[in-house]
């Protein structure tokens, strides 16, 4: 689904993954989870995009639905994958990312332990670049950093064109809000990072998980940091 011009929004499970079209070819924003890169692949071609023109894979992100296919994605299209430094020993499978360290999250651990090891596995990938606040990764895409979620959770920002790429800072789904606290160890942040966001001017907002906001973005984004934890 196009939700901006050469920005394509594609969903092969629960979770989106971003096309944009550069001028050296396609820059791929977050992965998916393993299970998805066929799907993937095959909404690409229906989309009219070759993934062997993947320049470069941006991850939001360590979590295995948003970095499950970067290691295919790669071998796929030779594409330099760009991540935060706080996050890069998760992309690199050196460190395991665990729900937060409060109430539910610590029950959750053990489990979710288990499973990184056989249903969420993931071929780890490695991080060829390096980003941080205010990079421009590629045709006037610039880097944003909204920790909470993660430590080195970022985005992208195109100001020109008025379009951010926030991963999993906020999310639409059910409603637009904030990530869940389960798996996000500094609420805080999280919130200080919506409010960053409401600040910018932006006219399409698309996020890792729910429907893109192409309308009223600014009213809802403000709307949202308004009712925040102080």
């Amino acid at each position: 689904m196009l939700i901006a011009p050469g920005v394509h929004q594609l969903s092969a499970s629960f979770v989106n993954v971003f096309v944009v079209e550069i001028p050296a070819g396609l820059l791929l924003v977050d992965t998916g989870q393993p299970s998805d890169t066929d799907k993937l692949l095959t909404l690409m071609r229906q989309a009219g995009l070759d993934s062997s023109t993947i320049r470069l894979i941006f991850l939001t992100h360590g979590d295995t639905d948003h970095i499950g296919g970067a290691a295919r994605f790669q071998a796929l299209s030779g594409a330099t994958v760009l991540a935060h430094p706080a996050d890069v020993a998760y992309i690199e499978g050196r460190a395991q990312r665990l729900p937060a360290a409060s109430g539910l999250g610590l029950l959750l651990r053990p489990l979710f332990m288990v499973m990184s090891r056989t249903v969420m596995r993931v071929t780890p990938v490695r991080v060829d670049r390096q980003v941080k606040e205010g990079d421009t990764v590629a045709d006037g895409w610039q880097v944003i950093y909204l920790p909470g979620h993660t430590a080195g959770q970022v985005g992208l920002y195109h100001p020109e064109r008025r379009v951010a790429l926030a991963g999993d800072a906020i999310r639409n789904s059910p409603r637009l809000g904030g990530p869940p606290p389960v798996f996000t160890p500094d609420m805080p942040s999280a919130y200080a990072s919506i409010r960053k966001l409401a600040g910018l001017d932006i006219q399409v907002l698309g996020m890792g998980h729910g429907a893109a906001l192409t309308q009223n973005v600014g009213e809802q984004l403000l709307a949202l940091a308004a009712n925040l934890p102080a």
